[in-house]
């Protein structure tokens, strides 16, 4: 997915340099040009609230691909796209044995991926020793390598999550309603419709609707 921060800082720097020629431009032009670079930078903020609430969260066990988000502003309203692992991490899941939280996710017959949480133990160089002098008998895995512990660690903890499921983050959902004021606010006729989430999430509202 293209980077939105990136892409955000890029329109600012063309939209400043194209008021050099904006003499010769047609006033309507010119405002409808300034209002895009207005509405760029407040979906790009958005972005970068929900990132920061994502790096801000301990023990989140996701991947990289959590924070490729991505939005679009257009016929008056708001698509974003993002990985399924946003809205579920935002919402919570349920486990297949306990249904803990409010959320309209649950595991049922398919536990989470197990590589997943290899990787994040990997990233978050966690180390797997042998705490016997602790726990009084010796571990029956202290024999295995390194990254048989990891395996075993992580299938272990795929297990839990499918049992117990995991807690809603609140990550995303809750910077909609600054994204609709900073809209309404920064881009005067601007009448925000509708958020899509273009997420393959099954079950969930795929359309948020926004109340004018």
């Amino acid at each position: 997915m293209p980077n939105l921060k990136a892409a955000t800082k890029k329109s600012i720097y063309e939209a400043n340099v194209s008021k050099l020629d904006a003499m010769g431009q047609p006033f309507g032009d010119f405002v409808a040009d300034k209002s895009l670079t207005i509405i760029e930078g407040v979906l790009g903020d958005f972005v970068e609230r929900v990132h920061d609430n994502i790096n801000k969260e301990k023990g989140m066990v996701t991947t990289g691909r959590i924070n490729d988000i991505t939005i679009q502003a257009e016929d008056g309203g708001v698509t974003v796209r993002a990985n399924k692992w946003l809205l579920y991490q935002d919402r919570g899941v349920n486990g297949s044995g306990n249904h803990l939280y409010d959320t309209p996710h649950a595991y049922t017959d398919k536990m989470p991926p197990v590589n997943v949480f290899k990787q994040w133990i990997k990233d978050k160089n966690i180390r797997l020793v042998d705490n016997h002098k602790y726990k009084g008998d010796n571990s029956p895995f202290q024999h295995l390598t390194e990254e048989q512990k990891i395996d075993k660690a992580a299938w272990g903890m795929a297990k839990n999550v499918f049992k117990n499921g995991f807690k809603p983050r609140n990550i995303y959902s809750k910077e909609i309603p600054q994204l609709v004021k900073d809209l309404e606010e920064q881009v005067a006729g601007f009448c925000l419709q509708a958020i899509s989430q273009a997420m393959d999430v099954k079950p969930s509202a795929q359309r948020t609707i926004v109340k004018e």
